[in-house]
């Protein structure tokens, strides 16, 4: 009994000493994430929001590089110690991160595809090559488990019959609750603006005239003239060329991925 306790306690400081630094593997990369403003919250049970989900996939290769260069970093210096098992090669880790940054390609364009309202045809066509290749991925090369969202997109969102659920009912962007989660987010603003007013009449008076005098089209403009002069980011007074751009992009990686197992 002795001897468990006493292992138990140095597993109990091995494990607290793990968590607090920053110079493992996890805390390494919880750190280009934050560089890259992609926070993991609390609140959100210690996992990334979709916000932060699409900003990392927004964010991709730069994210990607960075971890490269770490995972390379930590590869070499346990290359160097004498260690029971053996160490990965460096070509066999550039060919599985490369395989999980392809998978994060195909993601970012599959939602992409799907978040698109009265899409055309050849929108619907790229989409489905997307959502094709990702399943691939997803099933065959990383063998995870099909979650509920994950079926509902590999068998139910596009198929070739015409009766999917973006061929049926004109697009999925306009169906998502992001309108619920925009309005939180206005009304936690508008609730922040008040706060220091005394009595909840006065403040829910003073938020339904902000809220209706942001509705005027001529202050909305000024929002967003304002929004954009201060923005960083993709959200800024390139914001429709960057969109643009983005679009560019997942479609050259959805194409070079394609020719890739062609080929064989």
């Amino acid at each position: 009994a002795d001897v468990l306790t006493d292992i138990h306690s140095k597993l109990k400081v091995f494990v607290d000493d793990r968590l607090k630094t920053k110079d493992t593997l996890d805390g390494k990369l919880e750190k280009i994430l934050q560089h890259h403003r992609v926070i993991i919250k609390a609140f959100h049970g210690g996992h990334l929001t979709g916000m932060a989900c699409r900003t990392f996939l927004t964010k991709e290769e730069a994210v990607m590089n960075d971890i490269k260069k770490v995972c390379h970093e930590i590869r070499g210096e346990r290359e160097k110690e004498d260690l029971p098992f053996t160490i990965i090669s460096k070509d066999e880790l550039d060919e599985l991160l490369l395989l999980y940054s392809e998978t994060f390609q195909l993601l970012d364009a599959t939602f992409a595809g799907l978040r698109i309202i009265a899409p055309t045809e050849e929108e619907i066509t790229f989409t489905q090559r997307a959502i094709k290749l990702l399943k691939h991925y997803w099933v065959d090369k990383l063998k995870l488990s099909i979650t509920p969202k994950a079926h509902m997109v590999f068998e139910h969102a596009i198929n070739d019959k015409g009766t999917g659920d973006m061929q049926k009912f004109g697009g999925l962007g306009d169906k998502t609750d992001e309108w619920g989660e925009k309005w939180h987010q206005t009304m936690g603003k508008a609730r922040d603006k008040v706060r220091g007013m005394l009595g909840f009449k006065n403040q829910s008076k003073t938020i339904i005239k902000n809220l209706w005098r942001d509705s005027d089209p001529r202050v909305r403009r000024k929002l967003e003239e304002g929004l954009l002069s201060t923005a960083r980011g993709v959200y800024n007074k390139e914001g429709k060329k960057s969109k643009k751009t983005r679009n560019h992009i997942r479609r050259a990686n959805v194409f070079r991925i394609e020719r890739k197992y062609s080929a064989y």
